[in-house]
């Protein structure tokens, strides 16, 4: 607060007190103002407030001085080589402040590296700069100039893209002169072959060493201060073997399958066996018959990670020949088809048309794989749908039959304008024998013979003793009353 050494007063919640414009100085920077601990500004350059009301209730508070950093000019000098002089952007430097150094490419000379960016103070000392690094704090004061410093030296280093061993050291080298002979260790990489180490010109690949770490290029011809070089790698190819074992084989036996690259498996029709569908390939090692893993006809491995030659083994499914059989019924598409429909063991069963047929007096409830649908299995049901998760069958030729459900008939009785006892209400079943009427007692009729009971049209169900006048029941509806 100037050169004034008396403490100021200030009150919670009113304007801040008068305070002397007499600022301090610091060389290399610029008063901005005084700044409590927490860097927040309560007084101006020019000694006003910077704040309306004074906020602290602190019996003691320090207001610091603050500070900043003037900016200088950084001049970069390249000495008789400025010809070769590329621009470089932050020509400024705070004090105070990082400060990132020019590059080293901010100055070219054939043959040599930009090594250091020396500063030369006025006590003779040097100061030595790292091209391309920053400094955390810039402590010069004044504009400086900045001199390149060279060496012939370069530095090669070597990255294995993805490998491990190799050349893993970095090894020194000098612009113009032989280039250096490295470890003879190659690198490896599962599923690639080493080709060599090589330089990244843009869309240029240079080969400076081969596959066994020779030299290609006897003269080193990088003049920047470090070189990477990179791996090559070619990704191996392996032979895959199609085996139909039992089956013919249709097209190539043996393929090609590239390391880190998608491959297609063959279709199913690759393989074919009588009577049989390839269902699946199983994946094995050329020299051994261990299963690794199962793929589907015509899928892709993607990408290819196995590490020798393989072969592809068919695995068959069996196919049926489903017939339809319509077990007394009539019509429907199933039952009259000359074609049979082909269900693979294993696999969903093949859509079937819905075209059910018919029967009087029963109820169409499905295709079983046998005449009576109470000890059978139902492979479809009413609306075409499959019944089972799988075809479940290896047989050649199967026949599906229609299951049927003899309708019920609820029989209840009327005395016809008669008196006395009735049978209770009776069910009777389609095509089975007419039921037994239990506990019978025939009614009675001033003026007339009971002679037993019939249907609204005269056909008779039952004697005047109650015993069945029909042995089978061969009414189809849901409800039926005798008279």
């Amino acid at each position: 607060m100037g050169l004034t050494p008396d403490p100021v007063i200030a009150t919670y919640g009113l304007a801040l007190p008068e305070i002397s414009p007499n600022n301090p100085t610091r060389e290399g920077y610029t008063f901005t103002g005084w700044y409590d601990k927490d860097h927040k500004k309560y007084y101006n350059v020019d000694a006003t407030p910077a704040v309306d009301d004074w906020d602290k209730t602190d019996a003691k508070v320090t207001l610091y001085a603050g500070w900043a950093g003037d900016t200088y000019t950084v001049t970069y000098d390249c000495t008789q080589y400025a010809s070769d002089y590329i621009t470089y952007d932050q020509v400024e430097a705070t004090l105070g402040r990082p400060y990132t150094l020019a590059p080293s490419d901010r100055c070219l000379r054939t043959g040599y590296n930009l090594n250091q960016w020396v500063l030369n103070l006025e006590n003779g000392t040097e100061v030595k700069f790292t091209p391309g690094t920053t400094v955390p704090e810039w402590t010069y004061i004044g504009d400086v100039t900045l001199v390149a410093e060279w060496t012939t030296e370069s530095v090669i280093y070597f990255d294995q893209n993805g490998g491990t061993g190799g050349q893993t050291e970095p090894v020194p080298v000098t612009y113009g002169g032989p280039t250096p002979e490295i470890s003879i260790s190659i690198p490896t990489k599962t599923g690639y072959n080493f080709t060599g180490y090589y330089y990244e010109d843009g869309d240029e690949d240079i080969q400076y060493y081969n596959d066994t770490n020779q030299v290609m290029v006897p003269t080193w011809d990088r003049k920047d201060r470090t070189t990477y070089l990179y791996a090559g790698w070619d990704p191996k190819t392996y032979e895959v073997t199609y085996d139909c074992g039992d089956g013919e084989l249709y097209g190539d036996e043996i393929v090609e399958a590239t390391y880190d690259s998608n491959f297609t498996i063959a279709s199913a029709d690759r393989c074919q066996l009588s009577n049989h569908v390839l269902s699946e390939w199983e994946i094995m090692k050329s020299y051994n018959n261990e299963v690794l893993d199962t793929y589907k006809p015509g899928s892709t491995i993607s990408p290819w990670k196995y590490e020798t030659n393989m072969k592809l083994r068919a695995k068959y499914a069996t196919q049926t020949d489903i017939d339809f059989d319509n077990n007394g019924g009539d019509g429907g598409e199933m039952g009259t088809t000359s074609d049979p429909v082909i269900a693979t063991h294993g696999l969903a069963l093949p859509e079937i048309s819905p075209d059910n047929p018919t029967r009087t007096g029963y109820q169409f409830i499905g295709w079983y794989d046998g005449t009576d649908y109470a000890t059978s299995t139902r492979y479809y049901n009413v609306d075409a749908t499959p019944a089972v998760d799988a075809w479940d069958k290896t047989d050649a030729n199967v026949t599906l039959y229609a299951g049927w459900k003899a309708n019920t008939t609820i029989v209840s009785f009327d005395p016809n304008g008669g008196s006395g006892n009735k049978p209770t209400q009776i069910t009777a079943t389609y095509g089975a024998t007419t039921p037994t009427l239990s506990d019978f007692t025939a009614p009675t009729r001033d003026g007339y013979t009971f002679t037993g009971w019939y249907n609204a049209e005269n056909k008779q169900y039952y004697s005047a003793y109650g015993a069945p006048a029909i042995d089978t029941w061969d009414t189809a509806l849901d409800t039926l009353i005798l008279y």
